[in-house]
């Protein structure tokens, strides 16, 4: 589970096992009503981090996949490196880079 930075939305990651496809939930943290349903995740999500300005969320999984989604539409722009496990993910401010740690 991860907050925004504003503290207004709460991200919560987890698999549907049966189907191979794993969620990211995005939900109001007041009221805990659902805002956005993320799927584009096919192994674990290992790492949620919200950008500083809480433009945009990042996810890095098992799959090889970092994900950059942008808040105000929940488009989304995917990394992907084969044959590679991610486990953190960290976004540079100042010249706007993503860095992903994994195996």
């Amino acid at each position: 589970l991860k907050f925004s930075n504003g503290g207004h939305l709460l991200a919560a990651a987890y698999p549907k096992q049966k189907y191979n496809i794993h969620h990211v939930n995005i939900y109001n943290a007041y009221t805990l009503e659902e805002v956005a349903h993320l799927v584009d995740h096919s192994n674990i999500v290992t790492e949620i981090l919200w950008t500083r300005n809480d433009e945009f969320l990042l996810t890095t999984g098992h799959d090889g996949a970092i994900i950059e989604w942008k808040v105000n539409d929940w488009t989304c722009k995917k990394f992907m490196q084969s044959n590679s496990k991610y486990s953190s993910v960290m976004f540079n401010y100042q010249n706007g880079s993503i860095l992903a740690a994994g195996v």
